[in-house]
């Protein structure tokens, strides 16, 4: 990093990754009730944090479908169709869950454009999400989301599953002083 080579960071991340998805899956299904589907990661390294997001095979739970007084469910979904539109395509479908007062899970499904899906059928994985994850954080930072859910998005963390055609979003938002993390 302190190099400018953060592609090589970037790639190395990736690859270690890649390995551990295995043993945090194996991990997770171990200390819960239930089985872990599909693990997701991203991680920024300007601010040493990261997201690890066990999918679970399991639905999702009624009370994440709760969203907060004065945010718009549907002005925020159509802000996220657009910036996927932006850089990509209006996804198949889009889910959005408040996992607490302060993170917002977003998944999106048939998000790919054929040359994505081109890169991705002839091994180009890792390219694909070099290129991708700057690309969706400058979208996110240019979008009106932060107006619409009136508070800060304070980081981003995105990753996808190549071969099923998805990908998710956590944002997480600045507190309020009335907030925790639930």
């Amino acid at each position: 990093m302190k190099r400018n080579e953060t592609n090589h960071v970037y790639k190395i991340r990736d690859l270690i990754t890649e390995d551990m998805i295995s043993h945090i899956k194996l991990g997770l299904s171990k200390l819960s009730d239930f089985n872990v589907k599909e693990v997701y990661a991203d991680w920024n390294f300007e601010n040493e944090t990261g997201l690890v997001i066990a999918v679970s095979e399991e639905g999702i739970a009624e009370e994440l479908e709760i969203w907060p007084e004065g945010v718009d469910k549907e002005d925020f979904q159509n802000e996220v169709i657009d910036l996927s539109t932006k850089g990509q395509k209006a996804p198949g479908s889009t889910e959005i869950y408040w996992l607490n007062n302060r993170t917002l899970l977003i998944k999106r499904t048939e998000i790919f454009v054929q040359i994505e899906k081109e890169l991705i059928k002839n091994g180009f994985i890792e390219e694909l999400k070099l290129a991708k994850r700057p690309l969706e954080y400058r979208l996110i930072r240019q979008s009106a989301l932060e107006t619409i859910l009136k508070r800060e998005i304070m980081e981003t963390f995105v990753d996808w599953n190549f071969e099923d055609d998805k990908g998710y979003m956590v944002l997480i938002l600045k507190p309020q002083k009335h907030d925790s993390l639930d």
